[in-house]
């Protein structure tokens, strides 16, 4: 970006910041088909990449008072954008295994069976206790998919730790479900 645009975008940061809505249209107005072109190249259909524009603008306002360098704010936006598209692939990807094992369960019509076993792996996950049950229903449940940096953040773990804590719960979970389940 050219140095008069950095200093346009300082300005409506400043402006932002003081509860201008004039300013914040005008930064979204600005910045909409950046957001969008990362979309689009990451091949979301129109509702999610809605869904993706929504949330940076979102983090955006939640953030703009804190924001360091309004000056890079562009590249700000790109990060941010490609972190969402992660998030949004991510939630979409369990939404797909959750939809073809919903699928697998109709053709089989063992609706009861499934009801079952998903109480069951809630029972389960709770017997887990603390720090086992506050990670994986981060990691797998929360349907707003945390990156593993404000999962640490929630739990007070290392970042570093949370793969091989999330492997040891694990394998107590399945031990927890051994031969009570399909699972």
């Amino acid at each position: 970006m050219s140095k008069s645009s950095s200093q346009a975008d300082v300005e409506l940061v400043a402006r932002c910041r003081t509860g201008d809505e004039s300013a914040w249209a005008e930064l979204v107005a600005r910045y909409a088909n950046l957001v969008h072109a990362i979309t689009s190249r990451n091949r979301f259909n129109r509702d999610d990449a809605d869904d993706v524009f929504q949330a940076v603008f979102l983090r955006l306002h939640r953030t703009i008072g804190r924001l360091r360098e309004p000056e890079r704010l562009a590249a700000w936006l790109v990060t941010t954008t490609r972190r969402e598209c992660h998030r949004a692939a991510a939630r979409l990807a369990r939404q797909r295994v959750d939809t073809a094992n919903l699928d697998a369960l109709v053709e089989d019509d063992d609706w009861v069976g499934a009801w079952e076993n998903r109480d069951l792996a809630r029972q389960k996950l709770e017997e887990l206790g603390s720090p086992c049950q506050e990670l994986l229903t981060a990691l797998f449940l929360d349907p707003t998919g945390p990156s593993y940096k404000e999962i640490s953040e929630k739990l007070g773990m290392k970042q570093g730790s949370i793969g091989p804590t999330r492997d040891r719960c694990f394998r107590r979970f399945e031990r927890l479900l051994g031969g009570s389940g399909p699972f």
